[in-house]
């Protein structure tokens, strides 16, 4: 059964596991013999497998990596702060880069930074919630 599971997807295997338990089913109906409706029990639906993402995508070190690299790489004063803010922020709230943070506002970024704690507004967000962050857990 493992040869199987590797070799197909989820949804073929779904239809394999329906199929088997009717097929085993029929022949309970039809031979009396109870061993067909137990050993239909025995089989294990497929488990899809999940879209999360890892919790710990970006570990301190990368982190620190990362802002070393710009600091040694950017020419310029404000290129250096610019890049480094948004590492930081990105780190901070665990936005990701392509979605939400591209869409913040220098306004919302502002107002963000007046409050106790950073907050990412549900509409910019895939998932329609409000985002909040306690107290930086980075220190240099």
């Amino acid at each position: 059964m493992s040869w199987y599971r590797s070799k197909y997807g989820f949804e073929t295997q779904a239809k394999y596991h329906s199929n088997l338990r009717n097929f085993l089913e029929w022949l309970y109906k039809k031979t009396g013999n109870p061993y067909f409706r137990e050993l239909k029990e025995v089989f294990e639906p497929p488990k899809k497998d999940s879209k999360r993402l890892n919790p710990i995508l970006i570990r301190e070190p990368d982190i620190h990596n990362l802002i070393k690299a710009v600091w040694e790489k950017d020419p310029t004063p404000y290129l250096k702060l610019k890049h480094i803010s948004g590492i930081l922020f990105a780190a901070y709230t665990g936005q990701r880069p392509n979605s939400t943070i591209s869409k913040i506002t220098v306004n919302e970024l502002k107002e963000a930074i007046k409050r106790d704690h950073l907050s990412c507004g549900f509409r910019r967000r895939k998932i329609r919630r409000e985002s909040l962050t306690g107290s930086p857990f980075i220190q240099f």
